[in-house]
């Protein structure tokens, strides 16, 4: 009985690093998601800077 759980738990935990590792690195993408952040806040600060200057004219 004892090595049964024992088994269990190793193949659970097994089963939960490679869920976390396939989420990490196929959905959750953070270097497309960090790149997809910078290009949005850029393009924010280039509009921002845009409106500044035309109500400034």
């Amino acid at each position: 009985m004892p090595k049964t759980v024992l088994i269990v738990v190793l193949i659970l935990a097994i089963l939960a690093v490679g869920g976390g590792s396939f989420y990490y690195f196929e959905v959750y993408q953070p270097q497309q998601y960090a790149a997809s952040l910078l290009s949005l806040y850029q393009r924010l600060s280039l509009l921002y800077q845009a409106r500044t200057y035309f109500q400034n004219k």
